[in-house]
Parts: C-alpha cells; sequence; structure tokens
C-alpha cells in the first residue's frame, strides 16, 4: 500500500507545473529599461535586457508585460506569454512564449503580432493564445508546441450585412456624404465621412435634419454601415466586420473594440 501511495504523490508531482514566476521589473530611472527575470525560489534569472540587448530581438524594446502563465505545452512546466513593444501606436505589440527551466537556457518562441492582448482559451485540450487579425477577418489561435508559436486554427469573422454601405476601398472623396432615414421618422440623417490620413480608414459622423450631431466622426473602420437591427427607434451602425454601434436615446455609441 506504501509503495502505491508514493508511487501516486510521484505522478502528483510529476502532473503539477514547476513553480516558476515570470516578472516584469522596471528601473525606477528608467522606466523604458523593462527587465524580464524568472523568479525560482530565492534565484532571480535576467531572461530579457533589452539594454544589452538580450536576446538580440528584444533591441528597442520599451514596454514589457507578462499576460499570462500557465503551462502552455503542457510539459510540466510554466510558460508565459510575454507582451514586447517599442511603444506609441504606429504598430502592434508582438508577443512571444518565453521558457525558464532551472539550469537550463530560457526559451523563446516565434512572435506573432496583436493590436490588443490576446485571449487564453481552450483549443483541442490545450490552452491557446486567441486574437482578432480584422485585415485577414479571422480570430487567429496560436499554441505553444516544441517550443515554437504555431498557428492552429483561423476562425472566419462573418461580416454583417448592412442596407447602406460606405468601404475604404471604394470611397470617392467627392461624393462623401450620403442620407438614410435612421429613426424613420421621415427625414434623412446625413452620413458625412472622410478618410484618416494616417491609418487610411475612414470616419464618419451622423447628423440630423437639425444639424444636431448624433455620431462623432472619431472612430476609424473600414467600412461605415446601416443596419437592419435597430435600438431605442434607431437604426445599429456597423465598424469594420461586425462592430456594431448603437443609439442610447440621446447620440450614438461605439464599442468596446475587442
Amino acid at each position: 500500500m506504501t509503495t502505491f501511495l508514493a508511487l501516486g504523490f510521484l505522478a502528483l508531482l510529476a502532473a503539477t507545473p514547476a513553480t516558476v514566476r515570470y516578472e516584469v521589473r522596471t528601473p525606477a530611472d528608467d522606466p523604458y529599461s523593462p527587465v524580464l527575470v524568472a523568479l525560482d525560489g530565492r534565484k532571480v534569472v535576467t531572461l530579457v535586457d533589452p539594454a544589452k540587448p538580450t536576446p538580440p530581438f528584444s533591441e528597442g524594446t520599451a514596454i514589457m508585460n507578462v499576460v499570462r502563465v500557465a503551462d502552455f505545452d503542457a510539459d510540466g512546466t510554466l510558460d508565459a506569454l510575454v507582451l514586447f513593444s517599442g511603444g506609441g501606436n504606429c504598430c502592434p505589440s508582438s508577443y512571444r512564449f518565453v521558457t525558464y527551466r532551472p539550469g537550463k537556457a530560457p526559451l523563446f518562441s516565434n512572435a506573432f503580432d496583436s493590436w490588443r492582448d490576446p485571449k487564453i482559451e481552450t483549443y483541442q485540450g490545450r490552452l491557446v493564445a486567441v486574437y482578432r487579425d480584422e485585415d485577414a477577418a479571422r480570430w487567429k489561435s496560436w499554441a505553444y508546441r516544441g517550443g515554437k508559436a504555431v498557428l492552429v486554427r483561423a476562425a472566419v469573422i462573418p461580416e454583417l450585412k448592412a442596407l447602406l454601405n460606405i468601404r475604404r476601398e471604394a470611397f470617392d472623396e467627392r461624393r462623401n456624404v450620403f442620407a438614410f432615414d435612421l429613426n424613420e421618422d421621415g427625414s434623412n440623417e446625413r452620413i458625412e465621412c472622410g478618410i484618416w490620413d494616417r491609418w487610411d480608414t475612414l470616419q464618419c459622423g451622423v447628423t440630423d435634419a437639425k444639424g444636431r450631431e448624433l455620431l462623432s466622426p472619431s472612430v476609424g473602420c473600414d467600412r461605415y454601415g446601416v443596419l437592419a437591427t435597430k435600438t431605442r427607434g434607431y437604426h445599429d451602425l456597423v465598424c469594420g466586420l461586425d462592430w456594431r454601434i448603437r443609439w442610447n436615446g440621446k447620440e450614438y455609441v461605439a464599442p468596446d473594440f475587442e
């Protein structure tokens, strides 16, 4: 009986991820020189130091963040999904899986890019990092396998069907005003659009027949559209593929993009 208990205890230990912690530390005198460390008991091991740069891909990194710590590859060792960014909003952040095993060199996967932190979900029994690729119209799922980030799923994001579509690729600045009776009161609202040069996308604003602003032209979308669905008596609008812009009783409110 004692032998079976001992074997069971050893099996439990083998199934439990090693208790390594990952942490980003920022020098007080240089907030744009973050360092990624692994904490193994009382031992602190530097994994990433952009100032050196170690490893070379970290050069120019001004922002680092540990998004999630988990046993992503199910090998019994805790891994970290880490954000790397040069700062600013010109470009998406890069994400890599990082693994530290005591006594061994750290592992860094290849990178994938996303504008927002991926969600962590389970796919085929393994944890995956899932993010929205707007350009490809896909939800992309990345797994950690054999030290590499591997794309394991690319699910289509369906485009909501609209009664009126205004698309960047077909937009003519000479015909930038559109009319639609959004609340079906017999008077058309005015939808006026322009190109946001920095991002090469559209910004559209909406005013009613009295000149009252219903939607501020502050959100960039590759497509604006008018949907058949309504909220509080006004047709919903759509930004991009499927983000709904709804009437709250006073104005149109853009969603929290995910």
